[in-house]
């Protein structure tokens, strides 16, 4: 073992673009700009559904996880970035 490791980063909006709102990719300045907020009053908590890890953006990052592992092999452990 090297003592390497990789620590994936994903988007800041990662945790966010799956329920609570929604976002716009501006190319000129590379950020994002939310477009839309989900949860604008208390009572909206109660709305959000139940999400299913094996659908959508959930899906989309445990199976890119999965491919570094793979990629990776056993001798290079990394973790997630918990935003």
């Amino acid at each position: 073992m090297t003592g390497d490791f990789l620590k994936v980063t994903p988007a800041s909006s990662f945790c966010t673009i799956i329920t609570v709102c929604r976002i716009a990719w501006l190319a000129i300045s590379s950020t994002r700009e939310y477009t839309r907020r989900v949860v604008s009053k208390s009572l909206d908590w109660t709305d959000l559904r139940v999400l299913d890890p094996s659908r959508g953006v959930l899906n989309r990052q445990v199976e890119a996880l999965k491919l570094l592992k793979d990629a990776l092999g056993p001798d290079i452990p990394f973790t997630q970035d918990d935003l």
